[in-house]
């Protein structure tokens, strides 16, 4: 490998530093077959009728849920959300959640979304004092310290005496700027024209800025379905007529300028395809992608410049009999979609789409984990890297429930392209990090390419591992860097190129530093050494580890952008490790230091704990246990069973006790499992108590 012209006497640092660096932040995992059913999630206080999974969004480690049909005291129909989180393998209940104001009838949680520490509820038939019957509204959540508390409450700018509005029927968050839908808004004087707002937020405020609509009809009820990409919303509207087609729907895609939100299309589909319609009725949008189902298909457009254009019509409806559309969730190359609006038993099912290419293909389809009549599993769908959870709010005859699924590539063939790659410098200090395809066989390997121009050969092509992060001190100069993934089926295509410039000057290469040191406390590694005594003077250091004594090849490494003489890294897995240390700087790295040994115990999943016999007191029951082996659990979760063996609830608990009023009678069989961040224990010992 070389570099041309005058970039090759810089062509050391570049390609020794990045041969040898290749930062692993993790092996990528194997590919799974299907989406596989994880768990199932329950209301720990659920009740027939509640409608628990009629909403559902998920985001890393977070979930909610919304139960818009809840009763919340002696509030029929009030609604509520519940908050769920990863802990290990595990989604234990965290927290349930109503509005501040709700009162019946207000279906609070008929639609949720979440992203990072922010959630947004919708109450779509909250009666607003002045405003009139099922106003609605929206509610603002943050999350301080572990608890999500409200931050702000939304309400249309236009209401005016407004009854019928259904705000907050369809809600969207990216950052600090959320979307809420009002599908029966009058506007203009014209029923059910429909509405849509959008509010950004600066610091602890939310501002409304405005979504207009000029060409709206009684009945489009746009605002069903909203959805939002960085800059982009994508809002539904079912109801519009097309080419003399009552309801064949249109999706209007709004872009933001210079703070102003502005209409950029109104999306139709070909009026000789109008008749199977009502596009809009959900919509998902990522980027220049929009995908929006009508009942039986899923439609595919694209954005060039400023021009959405449909470019494939995905069958999807009724597969296997599962019956029609209702719900859509999107993320790179994959998406979600619900089935429930087949004939009786109405189960439901989640159907998987994958982009192979440039075209868009059906992939697995699941049924319910528990198989019941009037499940309506996907009534709700939404997905978060590998995780995908289901609504099946069964809101006719039970509480409903939430199936969570790991969500696999398509598992054959050489891999997609990567996703996501970012790039950042400091100096000339080079950081990429990127996503794993989400079509393909899996990667088993990564490459990272250089070029000085688009289209232009390669500089440097240098293979990085199984990796999901890279760093390296680079030459002055720009350069297009791109990504390709490998597996034994082949090379797949490479990724979105990033653009990286590198500014240094002429500097002297630094020596190696010398007596490295380290300590170890838990799952972190202290490490010390000494600056290196000639060449130049370090911008920075890289932590080289390997498997065994005097490797070649680093199985892990780790830039330190600065320049210290200690460094704590947190979080180390378990095992053996021989690691050295290299000095970086603009001119590029040095020999590496001694070499140490760091050695790290697992942590471990808690033991079964034991449970002590119960307190049974009337109708009170107190409850205690001992902690078993294995690592220390953060928390507990108690199953309480009848005599028959079916379940009653399952409570989160924290501590070593925990007392139960009003328990009724009956007789009872108790277990508990503990949880840490590893995963659960096993089951406790089965402790039976009567209730008289």
């Amino acid at each position: 490998m070389t570099m041309h012209c005058a970039l090759k006497k810089r062509t050391a640092p570049l390609l020794t530093v990045m041969a040898m660096l290749a930062a692993i932040a993790g092996a990528v995992p194997a590919v799974a077959q299907e989406l596989t059913p994880q768990q199932i999630l329950t209301a720990a206080d659920g009740a027939a009728g509640d409608a628990f999974g009629w909403s559902v969004a998920v985001d890393g480690n977070t979930a909610v849920v919304g139960a818009s049909n809840d009763q919340v005291g002696a509030q029929a129909a009030q609604g509520s959300a519940y908050v769920f989180v990863r802990i290990g393998a595990s989604w234990v209940q965290q927290q349930k959640i109503v509005g501040s104001d709700n009162v019946a009838n207000a279906a609070f949680g008929s639609s949720v979304a979440l992203d990072g520490d922010t959630m947004v509820v919708g109450a779509k038939g909250l009666l607003q004092a002045g405003f009139g019957f099922r106003s609605g509204a929206a509610y603002v959540f943050v999350r301080s310290g572990g608890a999500w508390v409200q931050q702000a409450r939304l309400l249309a700018s236009d209401f005016s005496n407004a009854s019928h509005e259904q705000f907050g029927e369809a809600v969207a968050i990216d950052g600090d700027v959320i979307v809420v839908g009002a599908s029966t808004a009058t506007r203009t004087g014209v029923n059910q024209t429909g509405a849509a707002y959008v509010f950004e937020r600066t610091g602890t405020t939310w501002v409304e800025r405005g979504l207009t609509v000029t060409d709206g009809v009684e009945g489009d009820n746009l605002g069903q379905s909203i959805g939002i990409s960085g800059t982009t919303v994508c809002v539904g509207a079912p109801g519009v007529d097309v080419g003399g087609v009552s309801n064949a729907g249109a999706v209007y895609l709004f872009t933001r300028g210079s703070g102003t939100w502005s209409l950029q299309q109104k999306l139709l589909r070909p009026t000789s395809a109008s008749a199977a319609g009502r596009l809009g009725f959900n919509c998902a949008i990522e980027g220049d992608l929009l995908l929006a189902p009508t009942a039986l298909t899923v439609q595919v457009a694209t954005r060039s410049g400023s021009t959405w254009t449909i470019q494939q019509s995905v069958p999807v409806g009724s597969v296997n009999g599962r019956g029609s559309i209702v719900s859509i969730a999107l993320s790179g190359d994959v998406a979600v979609v619900g089935l429930n609006g087949n004939p009786s038993p109405f189960e439901g099912a989640v159907a998987v789409l994958r982009r192979s290419g440039a075209a868009w293909e059906l992939g697995e389809t699941v049924l319910p984990v528990n198989g019941n009549a009037n499940d309506n599993l996907g009534t709700s769908v939404s997905m978060s890297g590998g995780t995908v959870v289901a609504g099946a709010p069964n809101f006719a005859v039970r509480p409903g429930s939430v199936g969570v699924y790991s969500l696999g590539g398509a598992g054959t063939g050489a891999p997609g392209a990567p996703m996501n790659v970012q790039a950042s410098a400091n100096g000339n200090a080079l950081s990429m990090t990127w996503g794993a395809p989400t079509s393909g066989g899996a990667p088993t390997s990564y490459t990272v390419l250089a070029r000085t121009a688009p289209g232009a050969a390669p500089i440097a092509t240098v293979p990085v591992g199984a990796v999901t992060t890279f760093a390296a001190n680079a030459p002055n100069g720009t350069f297009l860097l791109s990504l390709t993934a490998t597996n034994a089926a082949g090379t797949g295509p490479e990724s979105a190129s990033v653009t990286m410039t590198f500014p240094g000057g002429a500097v002297a290469v630094p020596g190696a530093p010398s007596g490295l040191g380290v300590t170890v406390a838990s799952t972190t590694a202290t490490f010390t050494w000494t600056a290196p005594a000639s060449g130049g003077p370090p911008a920075g250091y890289v932590l080289l580890a390997g498997n065994s004594p005097g490797f070649a090849t680093p199985i892990a490494t780790l830039l330190v952008a600065v320049a210290p003489t200690s460094f704590a890294v947190p979080g180390v897995p378990a095992g053996t490790y021989y690691v050295r240390l290299v000095a970086q700087n603009a001119g590029g790295s040095s020999g590496g230091s001694n070499e140490v040994i760091v050695t790290v115990a697992g942590p471990a999943a808690p033991g079964a704990p034991t449970l002590n016999p119960a307190t049974v007191s009337g109708h009170t029951v107190s409850l205690s246990w001992t902690p078993g082996g294995g690592g220390a659990p953060t928390s507990y979760v108690m199953t309480a069973f009848t005599s028959g063996g079916a379940v009653l609830a399952s409570v989160p608990l924290t501590g070593t006790s925990a007392s139960f009023a009003a328990v009724p009678s009956g007789s009872y069989a108790v277990r508990l499992v503990a949880v840490n961040g590893v995963g659960p224990s096993p089951v406790s010992n089965t402790i039976t108590l009567v209730v008289p």
